[in-house]
């Protein structure tokens, strides 16, 4: 009954922000005409077609969001480095950062990539890490990633955050702040761990001040590197046909998949309470990025996938 009414709900705040004033720059037509603040290097592999041409990266970056099935897309990508013998590089998370030096993750990247040029010659990295245009890695590189549905997400992410058996580290960091025991209102209006808002925004567009805003130029931002750099764009409702496409893409790193792809579910040992409507409407509300975001990426996945000649059931 509870799933039901939080159903009818998200239905409901989705058409309310799909029918809203939302300036055509933001639309999923008219990406050509935004020009983003920052270079593309030469080692960046720009991907603007989307189609299914196959791709040859001496590098693959993804840089997983939180609660986008992640853990079962880098279980998948191990077997397939495990088979096609090349190095997978496993990161955690990037802690956000306004400036724009290089972080600890990209850095240990790098050197990974460089060391193992000469013998293995291809490279996976796999972390919680923001977008960069210029990475500083001196080999050919694309990225990919997942999406989820932003309301879905949002509230798996703050159970996450304060599941039981999460690294002991983490959950003394979250007690020690007062964090631990506040509700999923509280979490979302002060945008405590596992409730920032836009979060998959910020992934996309990258670690600079004004993208964790949300604002239109984030978004807009978001947008064009989602377009222009990353070679496929996934969702979770359609996983198994998002590795589909990884096949056909990007041979060199993506094994035949399974017709089904065995899920991870790391949140237990939480209590999922009811939601009411005027919380759902406030998490709506509060990551409208994010909904632009998730419905322009998931347009971008069901094109490439009718190139790709895959049927995915909508």
């Amino acid at each position: 009954m509870e799933a039901v009414k939080l159903n009818q709900k998200r239905n409901m705040s989705k058409g309310c922000f799909q029918n809203s004033s939302i300036p055509k720059w933001l639309s999923a037509n008219n990406q050509s005409s935004y020009h983003p603040r920052m270079k593309q290097t030469k080692y960046l592999m720009n991907v603007s077609d989307h189609s299914c041409r196959p791709l040859y990266p001496q590098v693959l970056l993804y840089n997983r969001i939180f609660k986008t099935a992640s853990t079962t897309m880098a279980s998948f990508l191990e077997k397939c480095g495990k088979k096609l013998k090349y190095v997978i590089r496993k990161e955690q998370t990037e802690e956000w950062s306004n400036r724009k030096r290089s972080h600890p993750i990209l850095i240990r990247i790098r050197a990974s990539a460089k060391r193992n040029k000469r013998r293995y010659k291809r490279l996976l990295a796999v972390a919680h890490f923001y977008f960069r245009i210029d990475s500083g890695i001196k080999m050919k590189h694309t990225y990919i990633n997942l999406l989820r549905e932003p309301i879905d997400r949002f509230i798996s992410h703050y159970y996450y955050a304060r599941s039981p058996h999460r690294w002991p580290k983490k959950l003394r960091r979250l007690k020690a702040k007062g964090h631990w025991n506040v509700t999923l209102e509280q979490c979302l209006e002060k945008q405590y761990e596992g409730c920032k808002w836009n979060i998959m925004t910020r992934f996309f567009c990258g670690p600079e001040g004004f993208c964790k805003t949300g604002n239109m130029e984030a978004l807009s931002q978001a947008k064009y590197n989602m377009l222009h750099y990353y070679s496929s764009i996934g969702v979770v409702e359609h996983l198994n046909e998002f590795i589909q496409v990884l096949h056909k893409r990007l041979r060199k790193f993506i094994i035949k998949p399974p017709r089904t792809l065995s899920k991870t579910f790391v949140t237990t040992g939480v209590e999922k309470k009811p939601i009411s409507n005027r919380v759902m409407t406030r998490i709506v509300q509060a990551n409208q990025a994010d909904i632009e975001l998730y419905n322009y990426g998931k347009t971008l996945f069901l094109k490439q996938a009718k190139q790709c000649g895959i049927k995915v059931k909508t």
